[in-house]
């Protein structure tokens, strides 16, 4: 029923796997938001995975020498943390507020958001 403009879909049971590859495809980005539809669950927990992963990251790194950190800095753009947020409200809540948006969400179908009237 819509998404996020430039965001990616991941599903929670596949992040685990996935993690190790997907902070190295987005160690660039500065700061990352997770959300589920209503990011209570699914969302935080993904999050807060992310940054065990991170802080696994610059523990290791904080072990070799300075000229191996010096390697993995600039293997990583000089950055070995970034900054993880939880979308407030998950999905639901960005689609009600920024629906008619086309620059915020792609996709959008009014007719998956109809709740039901009985």
């Amino acid at each position: 029923g819509g998404h996020i403009r430039g965001s990616v879909n991941i599903p929670a049971h596949e992040l685990p796997e996935k993690l190790p590859t997907l902070i190295d495809e987005y160690k660039a980005v500065p700061q990352l938001f997770f959300h589920c539809a209503l990011s209570q669950v699914r969302g935080p927990k993904a999050a807060n995975r992310w940054t065990e992963a991170l802080a696994a990251r610059e523990e290791a790194a904080s072990q070799v020498t300075a000229t191996e950190r010096a390697a993995v800095e600039a293997s990583n753009n000089g950055r070995l943390t970034q900054q993880v947020n939880i979308l407030r409200g998950g999905f639901g809540e960005w689609q009600r507020l920024y629906k008619d948006d086309k620059n915020l969400v792609e996709d959008y179908v009014a007719e998956y958001w109809i709740e039901d009237q009985y």
